[in-house]
């Protein structure tokens, strides 16, 4: 049996990191048989239902053998900016003492479970990076620490002398030469490379000036297809027989980050109700805003961005009979059931937007981030997507009666570039090199 590390974000009920972890699990095993899956969390919430994500996915391919790793760097829940220092701090040195002996220190320094879950670093056979934005830090210092909670495992892989994958990543920006840092030591030392977006090809190529090979790849969600869908999704007509097909999808993100004293997000929330507004009254489209919900049996039904935005609305659209919400805790194939019965998508989550292309909707994109967003400009989609810090009602609305004109020959362009993304990821030279050094691994004992 191959027992492989899988590093990436799983921290929360996020659909798209859901659905590139499953996509990554699914290359492989059209490769290989009998691999055992170790996912390695990022933070360690204190929840019996964290990390939801690991074990819906766990639910839903009930085939694979998958584990979670226990980060060990616990999540601090004070809001006391000064015990959030000394906490990070102590924890950073923690984990500095590990790597210079990891077997030793580990066993003294790290809880029973922590370290059984590190000792799994001890005989597996590789660690790869799942995808995703990856390697970036923001303007506040505390995004230093996040990023090098994310290099961590690759840092811990190098000490034990184990060999690692970065496969689909996104690199960048850095407001800090520590972050270019860090990704510089986990991008030279990787066995292989591959980068999702032409900007962080640009960006990691600035980064190693010819010292190692990187190829381009997309986001590995993007080699889903409708079959999958259609072969594993439940029912989800007793919460959308209501609706029927062609309703407009709104999947709204009322956060955005390094958005200093919520510019942004004011100006957004006010656009999309116009734009809402309009569509409901002017068009009498039936509009589903689809929402990024928590688990079941946690405090909260809404993560906080989105409950403050669905809050907002319910207030100030009242009359409309014609605007639903979904807020129901759907599984991965549930959600992209919706996408495929949708008339067109408004999206400012990345993977509301990969989801639309999965599902040839057409799309409008409201970016917040330029590098995460350039994948459309690789897929030749870019003239659907809109910066969060321009956007104006009046050029949104023109977009949707435009792309509502031009419906089917805009949908024979998204398949197109579904395609060459599927292009990309089967020709994707580090995940090929991933999977053939996993079959020709022997076995290690534990």
């Amino acid at each position: 049996m191959k027992h492989l590390i899988i590093a990436g974000w799983h921290t929360d009920n996020n659909k798209g990191d859901q659905a590139i972890l499953i996509s990554l699990l699914n290359k492989i095993n059209e490769n290989l048989c009998d691999v055992k899956y170790y996912v390695q969390l990022g933070l360690h919430y204190r929840h019996p239902h964290y990390p939801y994500m690991l074990i819906d996915t766990s639910s839903i391919l009930g085939d694979y053998d998958i584990k979670a790793l226990t980060s060990i760097f616990p999540y601090c829940p004070s809001k006391s900016l000064f015990y959030k220092h000394i906490f990070y701090l102590y924890y950073f040195i923690r984990s500095i003492f590990i790597l210079i002996c990891p077997q030793v220190l580990g066993k003294l320094l790290l809880t029973k479970v922590e370290y059984n879950d590190i000792k799994v670093y001890f005989y597996c056979d590789l660690l790869v990076a799942k995808g995703g934005h990856y390697l970036y830090n923001g303007k506040d210092l505390s995004s230093i620490f996040s990023l090098y909670q994310q290099a961590y495992p690759f840092f811990l892989a190098k000490r034990l002398r184990l060999d690692y994958y970065l496969i689909s990543i996104s690199i960048g920006p850095f407001n800090y030469i520590i972050g270019k840092v860090i990704a510089l030591i986990l991008l030279i030392n990787a066995k292989a490379i591959s980068v999702r977006e032409q900007l962080s090809y640009y960006i990691a190529c600035g980064l190693l000036k010819g010292r190692r090979e990187i190829s381009l790849s997309c986001d590995l969600a993007l080699s889903l297809t409708l079959r999958d869908v259609n072969e594993n999704v439940k029912s989800t007509k007793d919460s959308m027989s209501i609706l029927g097909n062609g309703y407009f999808i709104v999947c709204p993100r009322a956060f955005f980050p390094g958005d200093k004293n919520n510019y942004n997000y004011r100006k957004y929330i006010h656009i999309m109700e116009e734009i809402i507004m309009e569509l409901s009254f002017r068009n009498r489209e039936r509009i589903l805003i689809l929402l990024n919900s928590k688990p079941k049996n946690t405090d909260k039904t809404l993560v906080d961005d989105d409950e403050h935005f669905v809050t907002k609305i319910k207030a100030d659209l009242r009359s409309c009979d014609n605007i639903y919400f979904m807020d129901k805790d759907l599984n991965l194939w549930q959600m992209l059931d919706i996408y495929n019965k949708g008339k067109l998508v408004i999206g400012t989550r990345l993977h509301s937007l990969l989801f639309a292309v999965l599902a040839a909707v057409p799309f409008v994109g409201i970016s917040y981030n330029n590098i995460k967003f350039s994948i459309f400009d690789g897929l030749g989609l870019g003239n659907y997507v809109f910066s969060v810090n321009s956007i104006q009602k009046n050029v949104i609305i023109n977009a949707i009666d435009d792309i509502l004109r031009d419906r089917g020959i805009i949908m024979d362009k998204i398949i197109g570039a579904r395609k060459k993304a599927q292009v990309l990821i089967s020709s994707d030279r580090a995940l090929n090199m991933l999977i053939e050094r996993l079959r020709i691994t022997n076995e290690k004992p534990i």
